[in-house]
């Protein structure tokens, strides 16, 4: 690419002055590289630590006041912050690929399963057993697998009830939901890099299984709980924090009798 200064931009055509930098009409910058390995890592790195929305100012961010950020990207402060879609969807990727990296592998379990259920001796209660214990192992290789499609399920149906029951703050439910994609984007970034590493180590359905499992749900709720408590500023010294507490227990009881009813349907009467 010429490092001469164009006459118009390359982009959309707008005529451009020597001094012009940037396009003014669609933002465009004026001198371009020849895409390249260089050009490629330069534009991947830029993107994620950009001063004004680099990734790492958002994880700050959300470690720190989640509610207060998710507040001033609503309010307009949108080129500070990483984008909320982009950041949602980085959090599902990183689970998907944590929980096949380093989760339990249970192809194996599945097909020897599959091969008993090949078996004519078979009882029907031993042949109900196994198709119970087929469908329990496909539900489990399901959610591992398509995490993200999870997330982005539960998302929009716990933000239904975070918006009915925050309804009085005036926020629409589109704003409620950009702001849950930062909180659950961040909550699912915790579960990848904190708990998937040490279920990989326990045994399922085990005590320590449970009070890990337990202790994820404690802090999804305790984070939920914090966020919405500073992204309304107008609940603090109004019991709001236990508002905000109940809130977010009752969206995960909500959603967790959901999902459960539907794989319980499934590991019973399913295909």
């Amino acid at each position: 690419m010429s490092s001469a200064h164009p006459a118009t931009c390359p982009n959309c055509g707008h005529a451009l002055q020597p001094d012009h930098r940037f396009c003014p009409a669609c933002g465009q910058a004026t001198h371009l590289h020849r895409i390249d390995g260089h050009y490629l890592t330069h534009e991947a790195v830029h993107y994620f630590t950009h001063a004004d929305r680099g990734i790492f100012l958002l994880l700050a961010s959300l470690v720190r006041q989640p509610g207060i950020a998710a507040r001033q990207c609503l309010a307009g402060q949108r080129k500070k912050y990483f984008p909320p879609l982009t950041f949602f969807l980085l959090g599902a990727a990183i689970m998907v690929f944590m929980s096949k990296w380093i989760g339990k592998p249970g192809g194996e379990a599945l097909q020897s399963v599959k091969a008993a259920l090949q078996n004519p001796a078979l009882s029907p209660a031993q042949k109900q057993e196994l198709l119970v214990a087929k469908r329990s192992m496909e539900a489990a290789d399901f959610t591992a697998q398509y995490a993200n499609f999870v997330n982005m399920l539960a998302t929009p149906v716990l933000v239904i009830w975070m918006y009915l029951f925050y309804r009085r703050q005036r926020l629409n439910f589109t704003e409620h939901l950009v702001a849950n994609l930062y909180f659950v984007g961040f909550t699912s970034l915790g579960y990848s890099l904190l708990f998937v590493p040490v279920f990989h180590f326990v045994k399922d359905g085990s005590s320590l299984y449970v009070f890990l499992l337990l202790l994820y749900f404690v802090f999804e709720i305790g984070y939920r709980s914090i966020s919405y408590y500073q992204l309304f500023p107008e609940l603090k010294g109004k019991g709001g924090g236990w508002r905000c507490i109940l809130a977010s227990i009752c969206s995960t009881v909500f959603w967790f009798i959901l999902s459960f009813t539907a794989v319980g349907m499934y590991v019973l009467f399913g295909g």
